[in-house]
């Protein structure tokens, strides 16, 4: 997906970026002020509490009970971006002529499917596969087609009350600090949904250099510095 394609959110999330995104426009074009605008991907790193809520923690509670996991293959494309791409980016197209009055996909270079995101994911947190199984891509769309009409409470309520508990018997035990909850939204299921796949090739080309254009090094060192401040086990 490049800057220019059309815009259909489908989820209050996006929806609220999308509006306010406008606001701004008709604000600053209107009083004559040149605008930036980054739309970033899902966002990880140090001190990320929202996307660990669900990507750290559940493989977290798998590797405290030495639970294993099939080993998925195919899926969806995602990409994703380090926390310091998004400050970084912004520092360099602030007073950058080529950045006035321009909108930039923040989103690092490498397209994952989702089987590979898991499988590498379960190699970080050294979950041990239990066998090969290929991405059930329309299971998943059809679970979460489901989830997004069912009242909240039944599916993302009971999902983060059991995940919660476990989480926190986790906590106690480790001795960690409690800055890290399992949280899951309604809108979560609707990125179950086709691809989620961001070229960032307008920004690279004013000169833009991502530190983070591959996923696996930063997803290994947020890991270490969640372990180093006492955020996982």
């Amino acid at each position: 997906t490049r800057e220019d394609h059309p815009h259909r959110p489908n989820e209050s999330y996006s929806i609220s970026k999308e509006a306010a995104e406008q606001a701004a426009l008709h604000i600053l074009r209107k009083a004559k002020v040149p605008l930036t605008v980054f739309r970033p991907t899902a966002v990880y790193g140090p001190r990320s509490r929202y996307v660990a809520g669900a990507f750290f923690v559940l493989p977290a509670i798998l590797g405290h009970f030495g639970l294993r996991a099939p080993l998925l293959t195919g899926g969806q494309h995602l990409n994703w971006v380090h926390v310091r791409d998004v400050a970084g980016a912004t520092q360099f197209c602030l007073g950058n002529p080529d950045a006035l009055d321009e909108d930039f996909n923040l989103a690092d270079s490498e397209l994952l499917r989702g089987g590979e995101f898991f499988r590498m994911v379960m190699n970080l947190f050294g979950i041990r596969p239990l066998f090969s199984l290929p991405y059930p891509t329309r299971a998943v769309e059809l679970i979460a087609r489901l989830c997004v009409k069912l009242p909240g409470r039944l599916t993302v309520g009971i999902l983060s009350l059991g995940v919660g508990a476990l989480w926190r018997r986790i906590v106690r035990t480790h001795e960690l600090c409690t800055e890290l909850a399992p949280k899951f939204d309604r809108d979560f299921f609707y990125y179950l949904l086709g691809d989620h796949a961001y070229d960032n090739s307008k920004l690279r080309g004013i000169g833009y250099e991502f530190r983070y254009p591959r996923l696996e090094p930063g997803f290994r060192e947020t890991i270490e510095w969640y372990r180093e401040h006492r955020w996982l086990p």
